[in-house]
């Protein structure tokens, strides 16, 4: 009987469902893990791009490329400061569907809102940003629009 013998990269791509699943569920416990404690501080967004850095390199997971370039803008300077992590947190908390009471049940952790994404038309119109943004610091998807 012969063997065939796969390399990593093949059984990625074989099993991307699976392990984008099994990303998106690891990040969801990663991130209540983070925002536990209430504040998010350096030494946790370097640990989160560690695992941001492993887990893209298995997959394409839009989710994880996303977080992984904001979490790249937050470190670029070598320095999270504050209003950094708080908008961190704040979109780890959003991700995760915030703190839970005890005996409540898991909230979703995400809302059918944009599925399918709505048609935005740019032409003629204006737009406010406010929140915090999966794309990045506001000034960025400003000079995105």
């Amino acid at each position: 009987m012969r063997r065939h013998l796969m390399d990593e990269q093949t059984l990625n791509r074989l099993n991307a469902d699976r392990l984008q699943s099994r990303q998106v569920d690891e990040l969801i416990g990663l991130a209540r893990g983070l925002i536990a404690d209430g504040s998010i501080n350096h030494a946790e967004v370097e640990f989160l791009e560690k695992w941001l850095v492993t887990n893209l390199s298995v997959s394409q997971q839009p989710l994880i490329a996303t977080l992984y370039n904001r979490v790249g803008t937050i470190l670029a300077d070598g320095v999270a400061d504050l209003e950094e992590c708080d908008d961190l947190f704040a979109a780890l908390s959003a991700f995760t569907a915030g703190d839970a009471t005890l005996g409540e049940a898991a909230k979703s952790t995400s809302l059918p809102l944009c599925q399918p994404a709505p048609p935005i038309i740019f032409d003629g119109k204006t737009f406010c940003f406010t929140g915090t943004f999966s794309f990045g610091q506001r000034k960025h998807c400003e000079e995105a629009v």
